[in-house]
């Protein structure tokens, strides 16, 4: 897809607007990062070297947001900065847990079975958990098309700045959901696995964790609601005014996914993971079609931005009631 991408680059600036150049292929390789990481994870998983996960995954939206911000007010203002930003951070956090493992020689002590046993295991294990891959993959690339379809709409009905502001808020307002989410999620899916094999349900986990990650969530907002347009010029210079602005709008959004992406496992608990990927493209297509309309109409960055939320949180709260439903009749 990079190779593609290099001598393709000036046609995908054209039909999208958005003037990355050679940037282009070098965002494909993300997809690579995100691979590797991945794999590295249940690796290290697998060791329990839970530090390094977690180190590897306060990496990535610390650097990429510092070198962001640094960025896009020095060498590489725009999309360019932010992309280059995204690309260094997640190779930066890859990097990290592959030294990590490399330290305690996991690499060097993993076993080398019989090619035939082994090829027989994979393919056995593979068709009896192909519900996984088939439809956790579409999920994630409805995800990323969605993002992308975003960047391009934003990017083609307003300005490179404030394109830069929407993304840099966005990163910003988000990482909470990044940090915190993800590492309640792992808490919360052995919780209530184990919850599923003592009682047949996983309802009390759920409530326990909905109801905290609800109250983060309401306590993340608050802050950005009453402090946000003041926190962001503070930290990041006044060029970010706009995006300071822009937070306060998208709170609402914030607090929800908060909840919604610690719960996610909620699907794969109760063998859900098809109308996750059904459910999940509903909510990238509200947000889209939200953004699209409001964008067609010619409106400012800020009121199409509240659109989009505001057609979406009713949706993702629906989705955290499905997943109660879920929750209370695992056993079924």
């Amino acid at each position: 897809m990079a190779a593609v991408l290099v001598f393709a680059h000036a046609a995908f600036d054209t039909a999208t607007q958005v003037s990355l150049g050679l940037w282009w292929p070098v965002v494909a390789l993300c997809g690579l990062l995100v691979s590797a990481g991945t794999t590295l994870t249940v690796l290290a998983i697998q060791r329990e070297r839970y530090a390094a996960v977690s180190a590897s995954r306060l990496t990535k939206p610390l650097v990429s947001l510092g070198l962001q911000a640094t960025l896009a007010l020095t060498i590489l203002p725009g999309l360019a900065g932010l992309a280059a930003g995204e690309i260094i951070g997640a190779f930066s956090a890859t990097g990290l847990l592959y030294l990590q493992l490399r330290k305690v020689d996991v690499f060097a002590s993993m076993p080398r079975p019989d090619r035939t046993l082994h090829r027989k295991y994979i393919f056995g294990i593979a068709r009896k958990y192909s519900i996984f891959p088939l439809a956790s993959l579409p999920q994630v690339f409805s995800g990323s098309v969605a993002a992308l379809l975003t960047a391009i709409l934003v990017a083609s009905f307003f300005s490179a700045h404030e394109a830069g502001q929407w993304f840099m808020m966005q990163r910003v307002a988000m990482l909470p959901a990044g940090l915190v989410g993800t590492s309640m999620a792992q808490i919360y899916f052995a919780e209530a696995a184990t919850s599923i094999r003592r009682d047949g349900s996983f309802a009390v986990v759920f409530r326990r964790v909905a109801v905290g990650q609800a109250l983060i969530g309401l306590f993340v907002a608050t802050i950005l609601t009453l402090f946000g347009g003041f926190l962001f010029p503070f930290v990041l210079g006044n060029n970010w005014i706009q995006a300071g602005q822009l937070s306060v709008i998208y709170a609402p959004y914030v607090a929800v996914h908060l909840v919604l992406s610690t719960l996610a496992a909620t699907t794969i608990l109760s063998k859900r993971q098809t109308q996750a990927f059904l459910v999940g493209l509903g909510q990238n297509l509200v947000f889209l079609g939200a953004l699209a309309l409001a964008c067609s109409l010619q409106v400012s960055v800020e009121v199409a931005l509240s659109v989009a939320v505001w057609a979406s949180v009713p949706y993702m709260l629906a989705v955290v009631g499905w997943y109660w439903t879920l929750s209370r009749g695992a056993a079924r």
